[in-house]
């Protein structure tokens, strides 16, 4: 599979009803990349009760998690792209730096098969 993941900050009208559309500005975007590998580490995060699925249809895959659970997932890229290629990974720094480890986090997955 080949997947598109995105990891934001929810605008509040996300944040009140998280099936709404992922349409977000890019300041609000803390990472974004590829992958042909799977998603475990986002399923490891659902496991250990630290993400919650919020759609599940693949267009996207939409879980919400706080950023003290995801960010620092982002330090290691081969972790994110979980024994496939990542491919074009933007992470923003300056983003992630700024957002409080309370923040709620939208991580949308697209199936891209």
């Amino acid at each position: 599979m080949r997947w598109h993941i995105s990891i934001y900050i929810p605008t509040e009208e996300q944040t009140r009803n998280p099936e709404t559309d992922g349409h977000h500005d890019a300041e609000r975007t803390l990472a974004y990349w590829s992958t042909t590998g799977t998603l475990g580490w986002l399923r490891e995060l659902k496991e250990q009760g630290k993400a919650e699925e919020v759609l599940a249809s693949g267009y996207p895959l939409r879980h919400i998690a706080h950023a003290r659970d995801v960010l620092p997932l982002l330090a290691d890229e081969t972790r994110l792209g979980m024994n496939g290629y990542l491919h074009h990974a933007s992470i923003h720094p300056g983003a992630v730096a700024a957002c409080s480890e309370d923040q709620l986090l939208v991580i949308d997955a697209m199936d891209q098969s």
